[in-house]
C-alpha cells in the first residue's frame, strides 16, 4: 500500500476522537430487536428499566386494505429529550422509512440513523407500513429512548410504546374508530360551540362508499353526555337519478310514528326543517347511562316510519340489525357501533348496504349531524354549518338560518390532476401539482428515479415522500413537495395518487436536470459512525479530474472511490467497510490542487 499524509491530523487528537466516539456511541445509529416483539425487549443500554415519564405513542390508520401502504408516526415526549431514538417492528407486513424521517431499515425492522433532536417538545419518526396480502390483525411495536446526550448513559431514559393494532381488512371495521384509512372527511365542525356543555359534541362526518360490495360506511366523530339523554342526530339524503324521494328542504321532519325514538318521534315540537332533502333520520342517545347507546332510525320516504335499531353500548362493540321492510328495504343487515371515549376519531359508525336505503353506485349522499335533546330542542352544535347566537331551540328551520349550508357536499368526484411540474431552485427540486376535483383521495406518494426511465430499463423508482390528499373536493387544490436530497444529473418524478380503498393511479413523468455549482468544496459521509456502509457526498465548485480516496489513520491508502473527470456539482459515492476493521478512516477529496478531508468512523 502507498503511504501518504492527506492533511495529517495530530495522533493525540485522533485518539481522543476515537475514545469519545466509543463513549457516546451507545448505539447512536440505533439497534433492532428491542421492542416488545423481541427477541431482547428493552433499551437497557439507556437504563435498566422502562421509565413511565417517557411517552412513545404510535399513531396512524387503525384499518388498511390488504397489500396497502399507510404512513404512521412514533411521537416521543418526556425524559431528558436532548435527543431521542427508536426501534420499530411489526408482527407481519413490511416497514420502510419515510424520506427525511431519520430512520433506516435493518433486516425487517426500523431504527434511527442517529439520535434526533426535538421540535416543539417532541421527537417524531414517520414510517410506512405495508400490510400483508391477507386479512387479519397485525401489530406495530416501538421502543424509544430519551437521552441527555452527555457522552454516556447516565440519566438516559426509555420506554415501550403501547402496541398498536392494525386491522388488515378489505373494508372499515365497525368499532366506532374512524381512523380507518378508507374514510374521507366530508364535513367538519366550523366553530367551538358547546350549547349543551362540553360533554356532548360532534366534530366531523366521514364516509366510504364500497362500490365492490355496494355498502355505505358512515361515521360521525363525537361524544355523548352520560348524565342525561341528550343525543346526536344524523340526517341522510340519497340523491341522483332514480334515488328515493324524501322530504324536500324547508318541510317539517318530526312527529314520526310510532311515538318515541328520541327527538324523531316526539309528539310536540315536530316542525324542525332541513335545508336539503332528507330521506333518513337517526338518533343516538345514552339514556342517562355510562354503558348504553340507543339507536333509532326513521324514513321520510312515502309513508314516514320509525324503528328501534338496538343498544350498541359505548365501548365500540358492534351489533347487527336485520331490516324488515319498515324504514329500510327488507332483507339486509345494518351494523353499527359507538365509541364514547371522546378521543380523536372516535364516535358513531354505521355500515348500510346500498339496497337498504334504495341507493346504487351512481348516487350521491348528503349528510348533516347535530346535538339535540329528546324533546327536539336543538343546540348550536352542528356539522357542517356555523350557528351564531346560542342554542336554536325548538323547531329550527335550517333552510333560513344563516351560517349554512347545514349539510355536506353531495358531489363525489374523481381525482382530476390538472398540472404537474418540476423545477430547480438552488440545489433543490420543487414539485408543484394541482387537482380540479377529488374523491376518496388519500394522498400522493412522490416517486423519483435517477436518470431517464425511458432509456434505462434498470431504473428503479423510489418513494421519497407523501403528501396528504383532500379526500373529496370539487374545487381546485394546489400541492407542493421539495426534494432536498439531489445530486448533479437528471431526475424523473411521478405521482402515485392513492385512494382510501388502496387503489392507485400514476401521473405522467416530469424530468429536471440538476446543474448546481456549489460555492465551496466539501466532502462528508452519512451515517457516521457507520456499519458497514456509508454514503460519501462530495461537492466540487469547479470542473476537473476528481479523486475520492480512503486512507487508514496511519495514512495508508485503502481504496479509490472516484477517479474521473467531473463537472462542478454535487455527487455521491458509497464506501463499503464490510472487509475493513473498526476504526477511524480518512476520506480525501481532491480536484486539481485543492483537497478536503473528512473522518469516517467504522464501528461493527
Amino acid at each position: 500500500m502507498k503511504n501518504v499524509n492527506p492533511n495529517s491530523i495530530p495522533v493525540l487528537s485522533v485518539l481522543v476522537i476515537l475514545l469519545m466516539s466509543f463513549l457516546f456511541w451507545g448505539y447512536s445509529t440505533g439497534i433492532t430487536g428491542r421492542t416488545n416483539k423481541g427477541p431482547d425487549p428493552g433499551c437497557t443500554c439507556h437504563g435498566g428499566s422502562p421509565t413511565p415519564g417517557v411517552s412513545a405513542i404510535i399513531s396512524g390508520p387503525s384499518t388498511i386494505a390488504p397489500g396497502a401502504t399507510a404512513t404512521y408516526t412514533v411521537t416521543i415526549t418526556g425524559g431528558p429529550l436532548v435527543r431521542a431514538g427508536v426501534n420499530i417492528a411489526t408482527s407481519s407486513g413490511s416497514l420502510a422509512p419515510v424520506s427525511g424521517s431519520g430512520l433506516v431499515l435493518e433486516g425487517d425492522e426500523l431504527k434511527h440513523s442517529s439520535p434526533k433532536s426535538p421540535s416543539g417538545g417532541a421527537v417524531t419518526f414517520s414510517f410506512d407500513y405495508t400490510a400483508p396480502n391477507s386479512v387479519g390483525t397485525q401489530t406495530l411495536y416501538a421502543t424509544a429512548n430519551s437521552v441527555n446526550f452527555n457522552g454516556n448513559s447516565s440519566g438516559d431514559e426509555w420506554n415501550h410504546a403501547p402496541n398498536f393494532t392494525v386491522n388488515v381488512s378489505s373494508s372499515p371495521v365497525i368499532d366506532g374508530d374512524l381512523s380507518d384509512a378508507f374514510y374521507t372527511t366530508i364535513a367538519t365542525k366550523q366553530n367551538t360551540n358547546s350549547g349543551f356543555g362540553s360533554a356532548i359534541d360532534v366534530k366531523k362526518i366521514v364516509y366510504y362508499p364500497d362500490y365492490t360490495n355496494n355498502i355505505l360506511y358512515l361515521g360521525v366523530e363525537g361524544k355523548l353526555d352520560v348524565t342525561n339523554n341528550n343525543g346526536i342526530g344524523i340526517w341522510l339524503n340519497v340523491s341522483g337519478a332514480g334515488s328515493p324521494s324524501g322530504t324536500p328542504a324547508g318541510n317539517a321532519l318530526g312527529g314520526i310514528q310510532p311515538e318515541g325514538g328520541h327527538y324523531i318521534g316526539t309528539s310536540s315540537n315536530t316542525n324542525f326543517r332541513a335545508d336539503f332533502e332528507v330521506d333518513y333520520l337517526f338518533a343516538i342517545n345514552p339514556g342517562n347511562s355510562s354503558t348504553n347507546c340507543y339507536v333509532d332510525a326513521a324514513s321520510r320516504i312515502v309513508t314516514p316510519a320509525r324503528v328501534y335499531l338496538g343498544n350498541c353500548g359505548q365501548s365500540g362493540t358492534s351489533i347487527d340489525y336485520s331490516t324488515t321492510g319498515t324504514v329500510f328495504q327488507d332483507g339486509y343487515t345494518i351494523t353499527f357501533a359507538f365509541n364514547n371515549s371522546g378521543a380523536s376519531n372516535k364516535g358513531f359508525e354505521i355500515k348500510i348496504p346500498f339496497g337498504a336505503i334504495g341507493a346504487n353506485s351512481s348516487h350521491n349522499i348528503e349528510v348533516f349531524a347535530f346535538v339535540v335533546s329528546s324533546t327536539a330542542y336543538f343546540s348550536d352544535v352542528t356539522v357542517p354549518g356555523n350557528v351564531s347566537g346560542g342554542n336554536l331551540g325548538f323547531n329550527p328551520n335550517f333552510n333560513s338560518i344563516s351560517g349554512g349550508p347545514y349539510h355536506s357536499n353531495s358531489q363525489p368526484l374523481p381525482v382530476t390532476l390538472t398540472s404537474f411540474n418540476a423545477f430547480l431552485i438552488g440545489d433543490k427540486v420543487h414539485l408543484n401539482w394541482s387537482t380540479a376535483t377529488e374523491t376518496n383521495n388519500y394522498g400522493f406518494e412522490i416517486e423519483r428515479v435517477k436518470g431517464d426511465p425511458n432509456t434505462n430499463k434498470f431504473a428503479h423508482w423510489e418513494k421519497i415522500g407523501f403528501v396528504q390528499g383532500n379526500g373529496n373536493s370539487n374545487s381546485v387544490k394546489i400541492y407542493s413537495f421539495e426534494d432536498k436530497n439531489v445530486l448533479t444529473g437528471q431526475y424523473a418524478y411521478r405521482l402515485k395518487q392513492i385512494n382510501y380503498d388502496g387503489s392507485y393511479e400514476y401521473s405522467d413523468v416530469v424530468k429536471v436536470d440538476v446543474k448546481f455549482k456549489p460555492s465551496v468544496m466539501d466532502v462528508k459521509n452519512f451515517p457516521n459512525p457507520f456499519n458497514p456502509t456509508t454514503k460519501v457526498r462530495y461537492e466540487i465548485p469547479y470542473d476537473g479530474l476528481t479523486l475520492v480516496k480512503v486512507y487508514d489513520i496511519l495514512g495508508n491508502e485503502i481504496t479509490t472511490l472516484i477517479n474521473e473527470y467531473k463537472d462542478a456539482g454535487i455527487y455521491e459515492a458509497e464506501l463499503d467497510g464490510s472487509k475493513l476493521s473498526n476504526g477511524i478512516y480518512l476520506i480525501k477529496l481532491q480536484v486539481g490542487n485543492f483537497t478536503k478531508v473528512t473522518k469516517a468512523i467504522l464501528m461493527k
